[in-house]
Formats: C-alpha cells, structure tokens, sequence
C-alpha cells in the first residue's frame, strides 16, 4: 500500500503512533542489535535495553513526519512507550516465562516463497526463528505492540505465521509446519502486560493464506485495492489516506440506483413486491 501511494498516486506516506512505537519495539527484541540478535551472536544479554528502546523511539520520532498527528495520537504514542518501556526489562532475560524454552536461529530471517500460481514470490521477514526445546520443533515467533488484549480470532496474525511457517517448512525440508507464537506488548491496560498466544499451523490455515495472495494478486495487477472497511486501522486516526479513499469509493444515490437491474414486469419478484 505504501508503493501504491508513494508511485501510483504520488502521495506522502506518513507514519502513525502504532508504527513508530512497533518498529522501536521490533529493533529493540528482534534486529540483530536487539536482543535475540544478541543471544544469537554473544549467547548472552549485551546491554541495557530498556534504555536501548528508548534510544530508538526518541530516533524513530526524530526521524517521521509526524505533523499529521493530532493530541490523541500523540498521547497514544507517549504512553504506549512508556508502558512498553516497563515491560522490555521482563521480557529480555534469558530466564523470562515469555520465552525460556526458545533457542534463537535468527531474526529478521528473510522468507521468499515461489506459488506456481503467482507471477511474483512472496516476500517477508520473519521476526524470530527459534527451537522449542520443550516441544522439539522450529517456531516462528511473531513480536506485537497492541494497545488492547489480542483475540487471534479477530486478527490476521495467523494469517502472517502461516506464510511464512509453510515457507520455512520449504527452506528447511521439514516433515512438518511450524508451529506459531505471537508475543504481545499490550500497553493501554491499567497494568501493562506481554501476552503470549500460541497455536499449531494446520494446511487448512495454509490453504487460505496462499487463497487470499492468489486473489490479492489479481487485484494488485488490475489496479483494484480493496477496501479495508472491517479493520479496525480503517480510521482516520490510523490511516493518512482515509479521506480520498472514502472519497474515491462512495457513490452518490442515482449511481446506486443505477446499479440495481431493472423490474422485470410480471416476474414472480415483481408479484411478490
């Protein structure tokens, strides 16, 4: 969505609250100066990095445009940094409940996954790649702010696991998907909390991802961007395009009605009516 903008219709991206503070949260736990990155490399903590995430918000806000933000944005801002910022010290220890049985392999770990079906791979990163020595498989780990309590039921997390579970499954000729885990700073809660879902990824969760790149790419490649309207990112506090996109695709009553087929005259629906 971001190209789309920034080429085909050469409109600023800007960033909102819940970005900034994720890309801090995700160079902080899972980048290769963060701290999984640090056991990979070190096998141990190298430093402080409750201040370490710190340091990266204060340069991500220094960085963005953040002049679209109205006094709720940045309200959200401040305090989701501050209530994360309590969590981080919990969460990077090697003996936090969050993740002890995990053996880091990598962060950021490139996926790039070929469909017969598709003109173009699939691309993306997966935020940790472990081993579970309790239950002796690989998992891919998934690092979440949130500003409420996670229903996995109501997100597309597992969509995103299942992706990229079945393109490790390819990379590493495993005998099985990998199981997923999505690790959640949830930080507008009176006590701020890490939450940790887990779940198996099954070919029926698999077979709908790979469904839905098949018709996104038909989209994409006739110039057709679906609306989003049952996200709750479809807002105009979340996303800087809402208005000309909510422009773009109301219709006004006559078209409407000029959609509709004409009354067939004596049709059992006209009868009915």
């Amino acid at each position: 969505m971001k190209w789309y903008y920034d080429k085909k219709r050469g409109l600023p991206f800007k960033a909102g609250a819940g970005l900034l503070v994720g890309k801090g949260l995700d160079d902080t736990t899972a980048s290769s100066d963060g701290y999984f990155g640090d056991i990979i490399r070190h096998g141990q903590p190298a430093k402080d990095y409750k201040q370490f995430f710190a340091d990266q918000t204060v340069k991500q806000g220094l960085e963005t445009d953040t002049s679209h933000w109205d006094e709720k944005d940045k309200e959200d801002y401040a305090k989701a940094v501050d209530n994360i910022a309590t969590l981080i010290p919990e969460y990077c220890h090697p003996e936090s409940e969050h993740h002890r049985t995990l053996d880091p392999i990598g962060v950021q770990h490139p996926i790039m996954l070929h469909l017969r079906d598709l003109k173009l791979p699939i691309k993306g990163f997966i935020d940790l790649l472990a081993y579970d020595r309790e239950d002796k498989r690989l998992k891919i780990i998934d690092i979440k702010s949130a500003g409420r309590a996670m229903n996995l039921s109501k997100i597309d997390y597992k969509m995103q696991i299942a992706l990229y579970s079945f393109a490790i499954m390819q990379e590493k000729n495993l005998s099985y998907l990998p199981a997923g885990e999505v690790h959640g700073f949830v930080w507008n809660l009176k006590t701020p909390k890490v939450e940790v879902i887990k779940f198996d990824v099954d070919e029926d969760l698999v077979s709908q991802v790979l469904m839905r790149a098949l018709n996104f790419e038909w989209a994409v490649s006739n110039n057709y961007f679906p609306m989003a309207r049952n996200s709750p990112l479809c807002s105009v506090r979340y996303c800087s395009h809402y208005k000309i996109c909510h422009e773009e695709n109301q219709r006004d009553l006559p078209t409407l009605l000029r959609m509709l087929k004409p009354k067939v005259v004596g049709s059992e629906i006209s009868k009915a009516s």
